[in-house]
């Protein structure tokens, strides 16, 4: 579908903070926190962040493509959501 919006696809690309990709990459494929902790220089804390944003995103997403009728994507976007909400990520707090 042509939105009509006139994009830079290079400006758009180069736009991608790309440091984490790896991280989220093992995270997903189930490496513990700790192993994803020793890939990065980022805190902890925001590591959750950035998980607790990113599940956001893909329920977001999932709720988008159910209301498209896109049954088989909003299944992929769940299975997604699996793989990201986990362990500490899914704990109510971090306190407990």
């Amino acid at each position: 579908v042509e939105s009509k919006v006139v994009v830079n696809e290079e400006e758009y690309v180069q736009g991608f903070k790309k440091e984490l990709m790896e991280v989220v990459f093992a995270w997903s494929n189930g490496a513990s926190f700790a192993s994803i902790c020793k890939m990065t220089d980022v805190y902890e804390g925001s590591l959750i962040r950035l998980f607790s944003r990113l599940e956001e995103l893909l329920r977001q997403v999932a709720q988008a493509a159910k209301v498209m009728g896109s049954e088989e994507l909003e299944q992929k976007f769940e299975i997604a959501l699996g793989k990201v909400r986990r362990d500490i990520v899914a704990a109510q707090s971090l306190y407990l």
